[in-house]
């Protein structure tokens, strides 16, 4: 450890606590190596064990919620160390109250983190580094300046601080000349074009101090916007050497962006990779657009249907069928040269034509297509959406996208429910052991389909599954919610009510929500209103009649979302295509009408209305 070797003390502390599975020494040292490397999941692990057996030692509640507030895990981490009470040392107090400033200024509460830091001892540089980021993040990059200044007069040349001086400079409009001289280890003496060749230094603890990634990279930028391209580039060359999958964010949108002109189809691949991630750059969408509008004739023509559609929807349709005919030619036209070119051209001529096929298929082709098809689909069109999606089957047969919304088709006819599900199966087959990864809606609806079908228990087993892998991912990923298998019990409890069967659906429904806290979120509640505002109306209209116990089951189960909603709001935000990467739906938000609380105590006042003779 005290040579930085902590791989290989992580290896030796393991053996150890084989031997002695509670061992207080060894669990510390183990927490702390895998915190130097920046294995924040495994270090949550130790130091959730060691509050566990020495719940006594507020040492360990706070290592483990900054292992927390470094995986962005705010809200866990701050409700650790706000139950730290005033009776721990001075030191520790000192070290708590900083990273409350820090947990609240990454939620950008920016008030709460001012007064956090207003505790902070004057004499503490780390006061006048925090008021300059706050001063940053509002805007006033003179005042951030002047505030770093005073940090580095104190603390003298360190590389993280210097670094926070010239981001102040280059948002305050100046070129920071001085920064490649006051930081030497700019120029690393490894040009990174050959990345097989020269050693990666991993993400280590050290690499993270120096501040060289960031630094480097605002150089870059600050030559991009100079025009100097080509020293952009050799900057990034710079860079200490890592294997691709070892790149931060930042590094790989700013190779995107330089190295376009030379391979601008990798620059889109990366841009797209970033898109997927749970967090990137909140310029990477933009700059894509930006790339497929100057680069790619098809998406430039997608664009403007769909920016047509706005002002005539009817135009741009036809426009879009026109665009998807002339693709399918061209497709048609590849497929004759990927034959010919397996017959006579060698393995990097068929990787590069096959790719072009894939990319003109998944990038223009079934974007375009399952747009047009989404147009028909909102205007309740359902046999143009059939006459779009058959168009595809020729080159999409095998797309999950594709799959998943003929399914949908079929499924919405009402009557075809085998076929159907063997649609929706023809996906979940390929997913049998991360069933997560594909989204709510389809999973629920082919339950729906065996239980039409008859067919209970494998819908029982399906959701059954669901759950053990939803256990599973959330042991990995502390404060994640995952909503897949409640969404599944919510559309069963739906179809239920459509039926007229309110007893059971709303038990379902019960069922479904066991565990608030993790389990309400904006798609969950909407299928618990929906069903409820439907048994409002039939009420109304006397086209049912309920007996009091369901009424007064409905009316708990509003209460409790209620109690649990206060800070959930019921406003749908569009996410990520993988649904597991919407981490926690609590964040916060106005008091007012768009959270569960409000509209739930409003369910209460309507059903209380209309039931009273039942009440």
């Amino acid at each position: 450890i005290k040579t930085e070797k902590f791989s290989e003390a992580i290896e030796i502390l393991e053996q150890l606590l084989d031997l002695q599975p509670s061992s207080r020494a060894a669990l510390s040292l183990l927490g702390y190596c895998n915190f130097q490397l920046q294995n924040f999941e495994n270090a949550i692990i130790v130091y959730e064990r060691l509050n566990s057996l020495f719940p006594d030692i507020p040492q360990y509640q706070y290592y483990l919620a900054q292992a927390l507030y470094n995986i962005s895990n705010y809200e866990e981490a701050l409700n650790i160390v706000s139950c730290l009470s005033g009776d721990v040392d001075a030191a520790l107090q000192e070290k708590v109250i900083k990273l409350q400033a820090s947990i609240q200024y990454c939620c950008d509460e920016r008030s709460d983190a001012k007064a956090f830091v207003q505790k902070f001892n004057k004499i503490d540089p780390d006061k006048e580094v925090s008021l300059g980021c706050l001063e940053y993040k509002d805007g006033n990059y003179s005042e951030a300046s002047r505030h770093f200044e005073n940090a580095s007069k104190i603390i003298g040349m360190e590389p993280l601080l210097w670094y926070n001086r010239a981001v102040a400079c280059y948002q305050r409009g100046e070129v920071i000349e001085y920064g490649a001289v006051n930081f030497p280890e700019l120029k690393m003496g490894h040009k990174t074009e050959d990345s097989k060749s020269v050693q990666s230094v991993g993400n280590s603890r050290m690499l993270h101090r120096s501040a060289l990634i960031e630094t480097l990279n605002l150089k870059a930028v600050v030559e991009y916007d100079l025009q100097k391209l080509k020293a952009a580039r050799d900057t990034l060359k710079d860079l200490p050497p890592r294997l691709d999958e070892e790149l931060d964010p930042i590094t790989l949108h700013n190779q995107a962006i330089l190295n376009v002109q030379l391979d601008y189809i990798e620059s889109l691949r990366k841009l797209r990779f970033l898109l997927e991630q749970s967090s990137f750059p909140p310029e990477t969408f933009v700059n894509l657009l930006i790339l497929y509008w100057r680069y790619e004739q098809n998406m430039r023509r997608l664009f403007e249907s769909l920016i047509k559609q706005e002002v005539a929807p009817n135009e741009a349709s036809e426009e879009m069928a026109e665009h998807c005919v002339e693709v399918g030619k061209t497709l048609l036209d590849m497929v004759k040269r990927v034959a010919s070119v397996k017959v006579y051209g060698n393995e990097d001529e068929i990787r590069t034509v096959c790719n072009e096929f894939d990319d003109l298929i998944d990038g223009t082709y079934m974007p375009m297509l399952l747009t047009l098809g989404k147009f028909y689909w909102e205007k309740d069109d359902l046999k143009k959406v059939e006459e779009i999606l058959k168009l595809g089957a020729e080159f999409l047969n095998d797309r999950d996208p594709w799959l998943v919304n003929c399914a949908h088709v079929v499924y919405r006819r009402g009557k075809d429910f085998k076929e159907a599900a063997g649609l929706y199966e023809l996906v979940v087959r390929k997913y049998q052991l991360e069933l997560l990864q594909i989204s709510a809606a389809p999973l629920a609806n082919l339950a729906v389909c065996y239980v039409l079908m008859g067919r209970n228990e494998e819908a029982e087993k399906l959701i059954q599954k669901i759950q053990e892998q939803e256990i599973l991912l959330v042991e990995s990923h502390k404060g994640m919610k995952v909503f897949h298998s409640s969404i599944m019990s919510l559309v069963i409890g739906t179809l239920y009510c459509t039926k007229y069967n309110y007893q059971f659906g709303i038990d379902r429904m019960f069922q479904a929500l066991l565990d608030y806290d993790t389990k309400l979120g904006p798609d969950t509640w909407f299928h618990v209103k929906t069903c409820i505002l439907s048994l409002i109306d039939r009420l109304v209209k006397f086209d049912i009649s309920v007996s009091k116990e369901t009424i007064q089951e409905t009316l708990v189960l509003l209460q409790e979302c209620e109690e649990h909603g206060l800070h959930v709001t019921t406003v749908i935000e569009e996410t990520s295509a993988n649904p597991q990467m919407a981490e926690d739906y609590n964040f916060p938000i106005n008091y007012g009408t768009k959270t569960v609380a409000y509209e739930s105590r409003y369910l209460q006042y309507l059903l209380r209305q209309v039931t009273e003779v039942y009440m």
